[in-house]
């Protein structure tokens, strides 16, 4: 049975129980509170409908005025699409991922949202969960369904629903990569520049990175917008290994993150 009492302006609450996890519903609650609530998360949504789905909408517009057949405009609407979030979405992901810590450490309410009865493993979770949650819904979901509803009026052809919506998860754990891996250097480092060019550098560098070590495409998230074209197409996959390698590498990032923050004096 848990006991819980208000902590003041955080609308955080004293949470009996266990202590590796203390505070964890708490804070997950005030986080996708600070995503959802307002119109930010609505203009959030516009910005990236406009920027995934606008420029997918040229392209397919474009195709389909030199006479493209309705298959191939449908299979470069789903490269266009897991393209594009992969490579913008990403963006997005580091930029939202800098508030998490470092923000909250320079304005120097970090020091105090862990003066709280909140487990330093529970902080590093809640932001993750929060964040991914934000980013799912804004910059993966609902552009995909506009997305979806482009590929069915511009090609004349419905996409497998089902398999879309896998195609959108797939593309969403490659967004979670790069959250763990900025919750992780917004612990190593504390400041933004290390943490931003290291970032960009993996997510625009990764022809230069596959030319020097080809064996990185099983491991890290640049070849999961093809897994995506793959199985929403129903055409023959690339190697199955990034699905089952990048959860293991999100995994052992957060694992990381927490250990390094718990040793962090705030």
């Amino acid at each position: 049975m848990k006991r819980t009492s208000n902590t003041g302006s955080t609308g955080l609450m004293t949470v009996t129980g266990d202590s590796r996890w203390s505070g964890l519903s708490n804070l997950l609650h005030k986080e996708l509170r600070d995503w959802f609530s307002g119109i930010t998360p609505l203009w959030t949504s516009l910005i990236w409908i406009g920027m995934i789905n606008g420029i997918m909408l040229l392209v397919l517009i474009t195709e389909r005025k030199s006479g493209s057949e309705p298959l191939r405009l449908a299979a470069l609407a789903v490269d266009t699409y897991s393209q594009f979030v992969a490579m913008f979405a990403s963006v997005g992901v580091v930029i939202a991922a800098l508030d998490a810590i470092i923000a909250e450490r320079e304005l120097g309410t970090l020091a105090f949202t862990l003066s709280k009865p909140l487990s330093r493993a529970s902080f590093v979770l809640a932001k993750f969960v929060s964040n991914a949650i934000g980013i799912f819904v804004t910059s993966v979901l609902i552009p995909g369904i506009v997305a979806y509803i482009q590929t069915w009026v511009i090609a004349g052809t419905r996409l497998p629903m089902a398999r879309f919506g896998i195609g959108m998860v797939i593309s969403t754990v490659g967004l979670l990569f790069y959250l763990a891996l900025c919750l992780f250097l917004s612990a190593v480092f504390r400041h933004k520049g290390p943490v931003v060019a290291i970032s960009l550098i993996l997510i625009f560098g990764q022809q230069f990175f596959l030319s020097l070590i080809p064996q990185l495409m099983y491991v890290m998230p640049w070849s999961l917008p093809d897994l995506v074209k793959a199985y929403v197409l129903d055409s023959s996959l690339t190697s199955p290994a990034p699905l089952i390698a990048v959860p293991f590498m999100i995994a052992l990032l957060l694992a990381a993150t927490v250990a390094v923050f718990c040793h962090e004096d705030i």
